[in-house]
C-alpha cells in the first residue's frame, strides 16, 4: 500500500499493453486529468513485468486491463495497485 496527501482521484481500470517478454509497453488512464496519483500509477506501472501471454504455443504480445482500488480515509488516500500476477 502507497499512501499519498492530495486530492481523491479514481481510476477504475488502465489498459496495458504487454510486450512478448512480458514488459510493459504502455499503460493508458482513460479520461486521464493528469493528476499526481495517475502518473504515480502510470510511473508504478511501467516496472512491472508479466508473465508472457501465450498463443498458439509461442509468448505473444497482449492487451490486458487491470483494475485499481482507491481507498480514501481523511485526506490521506491509500493506494492499492493491484496484484499484477492475478494471484
Amino acid at each position: 500500500m502507497t499512501v499519498v496527501n492530495i486530492a481523491i482521484s479514481l481510476i477504475d481500470r488502465a489498459p496495458i499493453s504487454v510486450n512478448a517478454d512480458g514488459t510493459v509497453r504502455d499503460v493508458t488512464i482513460k479520461d486521464s486529468a493528469n493528476t499526481p496519483l495517475e502518473e504515480a500509477v502510470v510511473k508504478a506501472v511501467r516496472k512491472w513485468v508479466f508473465i508472457p501471454a501465450m498463443g498458439g504455443g509461442k509468448v505473444v504480445a497482449c492487451q490486458i486491463s487491470i483494475p485499481f482500488a482507491f481507498e480514501s480515509q481523511s485526506r490521506e488516500l491509500t493506494v492499492d495497485l493491484g496484484n499484477p500476477t492475478g494471484e
